[in-house]
């Protein structure tokens, strides 16, 4: 749970204050209130394409840092400063469909200790200077004589330090930019057990793990489930749950703007409920296991966790066409589905089309992330490829992944324009 000293400079203030005017006059532009209706259409997917454009969305905060110049003095300052800047950069060089909010955001702080085990990533960079790869503390390489080790897990959350936090970013600009407090972000990723699992063991033991000891294997999963169900009913006790149906993170790159969540039951009580909420679940650790492997090994597991939340979104990286007709197809609170760069774009597309499962396209982060200027060609035949492989399904465009801009801040806008193009000449 890091915590800094919430200090700021007169000049930071007034620097603060630019920027959070900025933003709220972004925010309030009629286009942003038509992407958000957009946004409620798409979501609702009825099982036809009703004809709207896919929403396209580019994300930036792998490669933010190529795009800032920051100028406050404090850490805390600094920290604002971000987080302002990339509202206000997606708008002025990306403009996807993403919606500038009305708000500013902060997140509870908070620390979840799985088993009582390390789970930090250690990290190394490139010749730039930038994080590129980690690896973990595999406490549990040979499962059977480890996992002793396991222990309970410590939840922990600093109230106190978050409305401190959220104190101080309103003296400084509450009365231009309302503030919200909000779920962290990495609650997305600590839903899907197959994450925790490589941390826990490493590639090499996980692939092991089913043929040398699939009981104890079997219960790790089990165990990791229980783990997630009882870490949400702790932040339900604790007041942490926060709804995440309208411009919230839902899974991958996409947003959660549905009228379909909260329940009835929270519009009588008012309380959050994980049938209240969007979850995002993806097993890319897993794409080197079968079918049938995954089916006996992982979906009992990932489906236990899918029927507890209100919507999922399921799939990042890995392909998900080998599991959908045995597995994914039969959850019926799915709603959208990856489809990766590995992914079988037009055998998808024959799936989805007439269902009510959005077609999430994942195009080739490549084109965007080479030191070279975007060739427009390839990457308008790239964009093309997945937009008639799934014409007739709901769809959605998530462009991620891109980890540099080796200083051509115009390239991810240059991306948008031309998928918008070949979304307008073919779609």
């Amino acid at each position: 749970m890091e915590k800094i000293i919430l200090d700021v400079t007169e000049k930071d203030r007034m620097r603060l204050r630019e920027l959070a005017k900025k933003q709220y006059e972004i925010s309030q532009l009629p286009i942003m209130k038509e992407r958000e209706e957009r946004w409620y259409r798409h979501n609702i997917c009825q099982g036809s394409c009703r004809g709207d454009y896919p929403m396209v969305v580019m994300e930036i905060k792998y490669c933010i840092d190529d795009y800032l110049d920051l100028v406050c003095e404090t850490e805390f300052a600094r920290e604002i400063e971000k987080e302002l800047l990339t509202q206000l950069l997606n708008h002025t060089l990306v403009d996807d469909d993403k919606v500038i909010p009305g708000y500013f955001t902060i997140y509870w702080n908070m620390d979840i200790r799985t088993f009582d085990l390390d789970m930090e990533e250690k990290r190394v960079t490139d010749n730039r200077g930038k994080s590129v790869g980690y690896t973990t503390i595999h406490h549990l390489e040979n499962l059977e004589e480890s996992f002793c080790k396991i222990g309970k897990t410590v939840r922990r959350a600093d109230k106190e330090y978050t409305y401190r936090y959220k104190e101080r970013v309103e003296e400084i600009f509450g009365d231009i930019l309302p503030v919200k407090i909000k779920m962290p972000p990495a609650v997305n990723w600590m839903v899907s057990p197959s994450k925790k699992a490589i941390y826990l063991m490493g590639l090499e033991s996980m692939m092991l793990a089913p043929y040398d000891c699939p009981e104890r294997y079997q219960q790790l999963y089990g165990m990791l489930v229980d783990d997630v169900l009882e870490t949400f009913q702790w932040m339900k006790r604790e007041g942490l749950l926060c709804l995440n149906n309208e411009n919230d993170y839902a899974g991958a790159g996409s947003y959660g703007f549905t009228r379909e969540l909260p329940g009835g039951r929270y519009l009588k009580t008012g309380e959050i409920d994980l049938k209240d909420l969007w979850v995002n679940l993806n097993s890319q650790e897993t794409i080197s296991i079968s079918p049938d492997m995954y089916g006996e090994f992982y979906w009992p597991h990932y489906k236990r966790l899918a029927e507890q939340f209100g919507l999922v979104y399921y799939g990042c990286c890995e392909p998900t066409n080998p599991i959908w007709k045995d597995y994914l197809s039969t959850l019926n609170n799915l709603r959208k589905v990856s489809v990766s760069p590995w992914a079988d774009d037009e055998l998808m597309g024959d799936y989805l089309r007439g269902s009510k499962i959005i077609y999430s396209k994942k195009p080739s982060p490549n084109y965007l992330a080479l030191d070279t200027p975007l060739n427009a060609e390839d990457y308008r035949e790239h964009i093309k490829k997945s937009v008639l492989a799934a014409r007739g399904c709901e769809t959605e465009i998530i462009a991620r992944d891109v980890y540099a801009l080796y200083g051509d801040r115009h390239k991810l806008g240059q991306g948008v324009q031309i998928i918008r193009e070949v979304l307008e000449k073919y779609w």
